[in-house]
């Protein structure tokens, strides 16, 4: 009965081991201005790890808001929470 239980072990081992490999999480970042409750859920995201629900690894940075168009354009950071057009061609010029 031993050598049974044992091998029921290993197979358990093997099984656990040798499965897929975790998808690695797709890492953004994410300027923000200020850390106030404009951003708030931006905030409750990253604690709630709702980012990593959905595939992401989301670094939140500050930066002055002067500086995120500039962050967008060079690559420093992925996405920030601006209104106009700056934003919108930023992905569109990433997304093909």
């Amino acid at each position: 009965m031993a050598p049974a239980s044992l091998s029921l072990g290993l197979i358990l081992l093997i099984g656990i081991f040798s499965g897929s490999p975790a998808h690695a999480l797709e890492r953004i970042r994410i300027g923000l201005s200020v850390r106030n409750v404009v951003f708030l859920p931006f905030y409750y995201a990253q604690e709630k790890k709702i980012f990593e629900k959905h595939g992401l690894d989301a670094e939140l940075i500050q930066i002055r808001s002067d500086l995120q168009v500039v962050g967008l354009v060079s690559g420093e950071i992925d996405f920030t929470p601006v209104i106009g057009t700056y934003g919108v061609c930023h992905r569109q010029r990433h997304a093909a």
